[in-house]
């Protein structure tokens, strides 16, 4: 993807997401028709694509929920900040986090 991440993940948040009432729902398809197509890297093997992996981020943070057929139901609304300084405090929590989920989840995988 050409696009810079905090672009195109601040679009499908305020673009798609949000205007979505709680319970609501969207597809992976949605978002790849929203956003300029992505470009696989060619030293990079990756088996999802970035929207994709994004998607599967605001799942583990439980804002959305994974449904079949890439699917997803929001079941939270995403928090917006009114001044930069506590949303950068936000992005830490955020980044914070997702690191203590996954580091739990690859302790309990192996």
């Amino acid at each position: 993807m050409k696009t810079e991440p905090w672009d195109w993940q601040s679009r499908i948040c305020l673009e798609i997401i949000a205007p979505i009432p709680i319970g609501g729902r969207f597809s992976l398809e949605a978002c790849e028709t929203k956003l300029p197509p992505y470009q696989k890297l060619p030293l990079i093997n990756a088996s999802l694509n970035p929207i994709e992996e994004f998607l599967q981020l605001l799942v583990l943070l439980h804002i959305l929920k994974e449904l079949p057929n890439k699917a997803y139901v929001k079941i939270a609304e995403i928090k917006h900040f009114d001044h930069i300084e506590k949303a950068i405090l936000g992005d830490a929590k955020i980044i914070d986090k997702i690191c203590k989920i996954l580091s739990a989840k690859y302790e309990h995988d192996s």
